[in-house]
């Protein structure tokens, strides 16, 4: 069941962002573990997804509003998942609309690893 938990929750994790990503407006790298996008909804509001890296949770924050987890302790307290414990780059943004997502979703109790790598296109650039 921990290996199961540790994969659920990079998938999930992987899931939200490539969706957001790619469909959103613009996207910019802040840092290795931070990306930043524009929502192609009126009012075009501003997102970002960034790694704390002193407890490697992932964030989902609404520029102006109080960030989400996306990833964290699950419910049962028997596993803990964190993300990219090596602090390795989460984000890279190649030209202006393909991010890369590198996420590494490790069992603290069981030192047991996942890892996703994902190639975004923001499709919005070819939708007018």
């Amino acid at each position: 069941s921990s290996r199961t938990e540790v994969q659920q929750t990079a998938r999930y994790a992987m899931d939200m962002m490539v969706r957001e990503l790619r469909y959103a407006k613009t996207f910019t790298l802040e840092n290795d573990h931070s990306l930043r996008f524009v929502d192609t909804k009126p009012p075009n509001n501003q997102y970002r997804y960034y790694l704390d890296t002193t407890n490697h949770i992932l964030y989902r924050q609404p520029i102006g509003f109080t960030q989400q987890p996306v990833t964290g302790v699950n419910v049962s307290g028997s596993t803990t998942v964190v993300i990219n414990q090596d602090n390795a780059k989460l984000f890279d943004v190649i030209g202006d609309n393909t991010a890369v997502i590198t996420l590494t979703a490790t069992d603290t109790v069981r030192n047991e690893s996942y890892t996703l790598r994902s190639v975004v296109y923001g499709v919005t650039k070819y939708i007018q």
